[in-house]
């Protein structure tokens, strides 16, 4: 942990080495990528590229999450090949100039990433890991090159955001009178209901409620597991500080365009009734930013070539973090 955090400091990134005398053909290196005319970084380590690709797509929209990613990789490298993408203007692809920075591009972005990996690696199909904000990448992806995809999880899927945003506040606001939180009633009071998806203060008040939602027990199963992430991105050596200070701007620059009336048009039940992949569904039973109601009601309704809902009752709104044993042991399941 010490050396992690002199190394951020000192401004070096590094990723922990895999053994080539033990893994002569394993990979473990930052790549820089153009990606719609912007460079965009990306972590990729495994064992032996000749295994099939795991590329996973963050959530936010701007919450890099290469952080977690390392988390998991030791259960995982031996049989995949990682890719941890930060998408433009967050996290290593940060920049205070993005250009384009919508949701459009960064599915085209993520196009232009599927076809790099697989020419790079000699691969016909990848996988995908997605999670929250990158669930609609993901099944975006999924209808643009669906030949390109072996399958896809979905971690906190996103099914329609107006219905979900409002009931994600109502939530909040009741466990808050249940514990007599008076602090937070009167906060969610200023905020205001979500009206159409969207609070009256913009990305402020999408920030301020998560918080309050955080408190309440709606993100995790465990409330004190935001310590552990905080850890995780304190110690974790694939970001340097200046990087790791620049997390939350990345992220609030990434909010502000594009979390908007578009977005909250998203309702995937009326709009996407079939895949033409795999698809599995990770989802916490105690999510509230994307509750399981939705999910579950789109995984009914859904076709696809084949489905399964895989319900965490320990978790909230990322399993990875709640219940990574029981993760990892269901990616194999799904992924064999």
């Amino acid at each position: 942990m010490i050396i992690s955090l002199l190394m951020s400091v000192f401004g070096v990134a590094s990723t922990k080495r895999i053994d080539k005398q033990k893994f002569s053909n394993s990979i473990a290196e930052f790549r820089t990528i153009p990606l719609g005319n912007f460079n965009q970084k990306i972590l990729i380590r495994g064992e032996n590229i000749s295994n099939p690709i795991i590329l996973f797509i963050h959530g936010g929209p701007g919450m890099s999450e290469m952080h977690e990613v390392r988390e998991l990789s030791n259960a995982l490298e031996d049989r995949f090949t990682l890719v941890t993408w930060d998408q433009r203007g967050c996290g290593k692809s940060y920049s205070n100039n993005v250009p384009n920075l919508t949701h459009m591009q960064i599915v085209e972005d993520g196009v232009e990433l599927i076809q790099y990996l697989k020419q790079h690696f000699k691969k016909d199909k990848i996988y995908l890991v997605t999670h929250s904000w990158g669930t609609i990448i993901g099944l975006d992806l999924v209808k643009l090159i669906p030949t390109d995809i072996t399958a896809v999880i979905s971690i906190g899927q996103v099914v329609d955001y107006t219905p979900t945003e409002l009931m994600s506040y109502n939530f909040a606001l009741e466990q808050a009178k249940n514990h007599n939180d008076l602090t937070s009633i009167k906060e969610l009071g200023k905020i205001g209901i979500p009206h159409d998806g969207l609070y009256a203060s913009g990305v402020n008040g999408l920030l301020r409620q998560r918080k309050i939602l955080m408190r309440q027990g709606g993100v995790f199963y465990n409330k004190n597991k935001i310590y552990y992430l905080l850890k995780l991105i304190l110690t974790s050596p694939e970001y340097t500080l200046y990087e790791k200070l620049l997390l939350n701007k990345g992220r609030n620059q990434s909010l502000k365009a594009i979390w908007n009336q578009d977005l909250m048009k998203t309702n995937l039940i009326n709009t996407l009734p079939h895949v033409a992949v795999p698809i599995y569904f990770f989802h916490g039973r105690m999510d509230y930013i994307t509750p399981l109601s939705f999910v579950d009601e789109y995984f009914n309704k859904l076709k696809a070539p084949q489905k399964k809902l895989v319900i965490f009752k320990r978790s909230g709104h990322d399993p990875r973090v709640d219940e990574p044993e029981k993760f990892v042991e269901e990616l194999h399941k799904c992924f064999k």
